[in-house]
């Protein structure tokens, strides 16, 4: 998988999960709000209950206080009435002089009476009385002048205050340091404590507060019980944004847009096909042939995408970076070149015709100036040149720096002859289709024959592409071409490998070049992916 693939993958995995877990934290959210919702809504009607007993307590204590009986005996029946009237409340004691002298459940006593157990002078949660120890009381204390009032409710009223609410929320009722569960049991010495979902509420009207909290291990099932449906389905939302858009990410773009992504990232590499002499059998340059390689695709050749290019508008951008990094590399390779070693570039109509083409040519060779290196521009004739005036003064200007002109796959179009018309000719390449039938198909041969003789009535130099075997090769020589290129002397390698096979080791033999070529498989027909 490539860095650009991987990246992809990686990109649409982020949007697949970046949606699926800001769904989830949406749900998680508002789940929290609702819990938190939840806990203040049961806490306040749980007060609200709590508050209602003890107002209704209150009263019986204030009416309690408006008797002022002077001997229990008097009054206590009158006393009972109140508790029997009284909602909630179980007892009433009267208190006179730090004593408890009166009782509904003993009538007269002389019980001690602590003040200072009760919260702000005014509540004491206690574990129960003398008839039944294990059953826990809430008593309210009304203090009037001279005597003071104590009304006990009992627990169960206030168990059954707190069970009526969410059971699935604790409530606790807190007096000081105690306090009472929702099952009734009492908690002494108790210390509220922080909890990350708990709420504590105190009475406006009386020193008690109510403090309710959500188990912590019934929050993640109470979270999936309600949201399982709604998460399968953001899981499933998730799975098919991260499918559409590495969909979208991989799907072919507009051919310009490609190579303009391309040029961008330097996905264009120049390769080079050596050029020998046929005489000497000496590399005395290359051809400059681009390839494309793509990150999804591999190796793109340049059949597959030159063509759209030139359609697109695109063709001058590539050549002109193809031109950038061709001397980028000659110039790392130093003292390695001959001098005068031809470095052939293919060139586009369209480019010619540019106006600054001449200075990309001109910047091209001042750039390699420490070595004499020889530009050969390749004329293709895919589209016909314009032979204006201006370009016609470009061609002359190029060579009178030195640029020699070259008119490729010569004998496949009609513009060829025209362009020898037109202006000064230095080179032709004879085609590769005449080349690889020439041996078995005559006509072929006759076609090279009359190439041959124009170049030599014109005195131009010819280069024979495609020579892929040992007797081509021969007869190319006999019939006086001066340059041979092909897969019988090399096929188009980086940079690095061309160096290495024919510029380190210029001396090597041809019994090795033969043996190379022997191996090698015919020139591949790739189809465009």
């Amino acid at each position: 998988m490539s860095f650009r693939s991987g990246r992809q993958y990686f990109f649409s995995i982020l949007v697949g999960t970046g949606i699926f877990f800001a769904g989830a934290g949406t749900m998680y959210y508002d789940f929290i709000l609702s819990l938190n919702n939840r806990i203040l809504s049961t806490t306040k009607q749980a007060m609200g209950t709590l508050e209602e007993i003890l107002h209704s307590a209150s009263t019986v204590a204030l009416q309690s206080l408006q008797i002022q009986p002077l001997h229990c005996a008097s009054n206590v029946n009158t006393l009972r009435q109140f508790v029997a009237l009284g909602l909630y409340v179980r007892s009433v004691s009267l208190v006179r002089n730090g004593t408890i002298y009166c009782s509904t459940l003993y009538g007269d006593v002389n019980f001690p009476d602590i003040s200072s157990e009760y919260v702000s002078q005014r509540l004491l949660l206690m574990e129960g009385n003398s008839l039944n120890t294990h059953r826990p009381l809430l008593v309210l204390r009304q203090n009037g002048n001279t005597t003071s009032a104590l009304v006990g409710v009992d627990a169960q009223y206030l168990v059954r205050a707190m069970t009526l609410q969410d059971k699935d929320i604790d409530l606790l009722l807190i007096v000081g340091g105690t306090a009472l569960s929702r099952q009734g049991k009492l908690l002494t010495h108790f210390i509220p404590r922080s909890e990350r979902f708990s709420l504590i509420w105190p009475s406006g009207h009386y020193p008690v507060s109510v403090q309710s909290s959500y188990p912590t291990e019934k929050f993640w099932h109470e979270f999936l019980r309600l949201n399982i449906r709604m998460l399968i389905c953001l899981f499933l939302l998730s799975c098919g944004v991260t499918f559409l858009t590495k969909w979208l990410s991989t799907r072919p773009h507009s051919l310009r847009d490609e190579i303009q992504r391309a040029l961008e990232r330097h996905e264009f590499i120049p390769y080079f096909q050596p050029i020998f002499e046929s005489d000497t059998e000496r590399c005395i340059g290359a051809e400059v042939l681009i390839r494309w390689h793509h990150p999804r695709d591999g190796i793109i050749f340049p059949d597959c995408f030159i063509p759209q290019a030139e359609s697109s508008g695109m063709i001058v951008p590539v050549t002109t970076g193809l031109m950038q990094d061709v001397a980028r590399t000659l110039r790392s390779a130093g003292m390695l070149l001959p001098e005068g070693f031809h470095i052939g570039i293919n060139v586009s109509p369209q480019h010619i015709t540019e106006p600054a083409f001449s200075a990309h040519c001109r910047s091209f060779l001042q750039s390699l100036s420490h070595r004499a290196i020889t530009l050969v521009l390749e004329l293709t004739e895919r589209e016909p040149l314009q032979l204006n005036t201006q370009t016609l003064a470009q061609i002359a200007d190029l060579q009178m720096a030195g640029v020699i002109i070259a008119i490729d796959d010569f004998g496949t179009g009609h513009s060829g002859l025209s362009y020898l018309q037109a202006f000064r000719v230095d080179t032709l390449k004879i085609d590769r289709s005449f080349i690889s039938r020439m041996v078995q198909h005559a006509p072929s041969e006759n076609v090279i024959d009359n190439i041959v003789d124009l170049s030599q009535r014109l005195s131009l130099q010819l280069v024979a592409e495609g020579v892929e075997t040992e007797e081509q090769a021969r007869l190319l020589r006999k019939k006086g071409v001066h340059l041979l290129q092909g897969y019988y002397y090399g096929r188009p390698q980086p940079w690095q490998r061309f160096v290495s096979d024919y510029l380190l080791t210029p001396e090597r033999s041809r019994e090795q070049s033969d043996s190379e070529a022997a191996t090698l498989p015919p020139a591949p027909k790739t189809g465009c992916p």
